[in-house]
């Protein structure tokens, strides 16, 4: 598996993460953990740390294809 397959991989998996806390958002849904509930501003940051992370990981594929120095294969 090449490097640009695991950071796209990466990139949808804290995409999908993003959008179950936007949802949440949305929906106004309570969760609770061990009978504890769990604030919305969980998923505001949430939101933000997973979807920057998508972003970075897209960028991050993008740069890396192609280039000779970081050991990507070539497309």
């Amino acid at each position: 598996m090449s490097k640009n397959v695991a950071l796209i991989v990466a990139g949808i998996v804290f995409t999908v993460v993003a959008v179950a806390h936007v949802l949440r958002l949305y929906y106004g849904l309570d969760i609770s953990i061990g009978g504890i509930a769990v604030s919305r501003n969980v998923s505001v940051i949430g939101a933000i740390v997973s979807g920057v992370l998508a972003l970075w990981m897209f960028l991050a594929a993008c740069r890396c294809k192609g280039c000779s120095s970081c050991g990507c294969i070539k497309q």
